[in-house]
């Protein structure tokens, strides 16, 4: 959970300062800045896939390691961002390179913390456990705007960026010392705690059939195993891994439209306060952590109540209409309260899915269930990617234009409307998703 909250406040705290200094400092215009956004999650995007394999190869904790380490070092050099350069264009490159660095050391966040969860909870708990690692991101992503930018006012940009580096190392020392891949391995476990993580409660759920992390004859659980190292290309032949991938990359678009381009919208478009914006902006990302611990609750109630196949369903199906529907509501409002009100109803709808999305997609792996999760969040993160530069590409493109004005109100409500008609067309695939599609061993 302190590696889902760090890691986003990280990934994040490059907006916060380009709204507040950088943009300003540098010229740098906001399609621009949007390509340092992009840039990040492009790199982020490509290192999923072979991190999800190293995970299921070495075991998530030496992943993130790797992780922890690389954020915290690239973390500290976004402060050296621009010094000494006397261009604009090569300001941007500097910011490009050690963000696009940064996204390379933050491909095994999610597929690393998710793929722990088969590791050392049963699975009856698996959305619970997933919706508190959401939540936890979640509370990264709504703290970050007062978090960073309080740092920034305190401390100024450039050591904002050193504080938050040196926390991230020192989270990773703990994690070095304390966590193992496998229970048995701990110190602190003993052997009543292996039977409730490995015992058979899990077995109806999952259509008869144990699920592959409790398999009492493997000396990781799963981990480093031969069977985890072989064939991980057939993950790409599972109708339900592709399809819940593609429904996630319309989950990345909407959540990322909101976490790039939310604070922009209240500041230069509604022409908000600057206090009064970054309190808002930490609002919707609230409701969002509540929805993410909520909906992960609800998805292994549903479970329990309805069966394993539709109740893995019932959550990410109401979720996404809920967050197609709230945010059409909130870029139709016109007063600020009442846009903060849909937006946070928006988000939390949006939020209450991650967590059956991720226990789904690594179920759906087996033993290569790290594999999956970056499949998976490959997709994710694909739709994600597109956000920081679509978004204002639509409202610079549009911007004026007689028929938007009278449509739309202006281009930015336009580009707005368009994450609620994406994230309409993700919820559509899960008629065909199977979520006890699991992979054979």
């Amino acid at each position: 959970m302190a590696f889902c909250f760090l890691g986003h406040v990280n990934r994040l705290s490059i907006r916060v300062a380009a709204d507040e200094r950088l943009m300003s400092q540098f010229s740098i215009s906001a399609t621009k800045m949007g390509t340092v956004y992009t840039a990040f999650l492009i790199a982020y995007t490509l290192c999923m896939t072979p991190g999800g394999w190293v995970i299921d190869r070495w075991g998530p904790k030496k992943a993130l390691v790797f992780l922890g380490l690389g954020s915290a070092l690239l973390e500290a050099a976004t402060g050296l961002g621009g010094y000494g350069l006397a261009t604009g264009g090569m300001v941007l490159a500097s910011f490009l390179v050690i963000r696009t660095l940064l996204g390379v050391a933050n491909a095994p966040l999610h597929p690393g913390t998710s793929r722990m969860v088969p590791l050392w909870i049963p699975l009856p708990q698996h959305g619970w456990a997933n919706g508190l690692l959401q939540g936890a991101a979640g509370a990264g992503i709504a703290s970050v705007s007062i978090l960073f930018g309080y740092l920034i006012d305190w401390f100024e940009w450039r050591w904002a960026f050193f504080i938050m580096g040196a926390v991230m190392a020192v989270l990773t020392l703990v994690w070095i010392v304390y966590a193992t891949d496998n229970p048995r391995r701990h110190p602190s476990v003993n052997q009543a705690e292996l039977e409730i993580i490995q015992g058979p409660s899990g077995k109806e759920l999952s259509g008869g059939r144990k699920p592959p992390e409790s398999d009492d004859n493997s000396p990781a659980q799963g981990v480093n195993t031969p069977r985890s190292e072989t064939k991980w290309y057939s993950l790409l032949c599972n109708r339900s891994i592709m399809l819940i991938t593609i429904s996630y990359g319309a989950v990345g678009y909407f959540e990322y439209l909101f976490f790039y381009w939310m604070n922009h919208y209240f500041v230069e478009i509604l022409k908000l306060d600057k206090e009064v914006s970054r309190f808002y902006s930490s609002i919707p990302p609230l409701a969002m952590v509540v929805g993410m611990i909520a909906g992960g609750w609800l998805s292994d109630a549903m479970v329990r109540a309805i069966g394993f196949q539709r109740g893995r369903k019932f959550v990410p199906v109401i979720g996404m209409l809920c967050g197609a529907a709230f945010l059409y509501m909130g870029v139709s409002a016109s007063e600020p309260a009442w846009i903060v009100f849909w937006f946070s109803l928006a988000l939390a709808g949006i939020g209450a899915v991650e967590p059956p999305f991720w226990s789904t997609a690594v179920h759906l792996g087996g033993r290569k269930g790290g594999t999956a999760a970056g499949i998976f969040n490959t997709g994710g993160n694909i739709g994600g990617s597109l956000a920081p530069i679509i978004t204002p590409w639509v409202a610079e493109t549009f911007m004026g234009r007689q028929w938007v004005m009278e449509t739309f109100g202006n281009s930015w409500k336009m580009s707005l409307y368009l994450g609620s008609l994406i994230c309409f067309l993700g919820v559509l695939l899960w008629y065909w998703i199977d979520p006890g599609q699991v992979e054979p061993d």
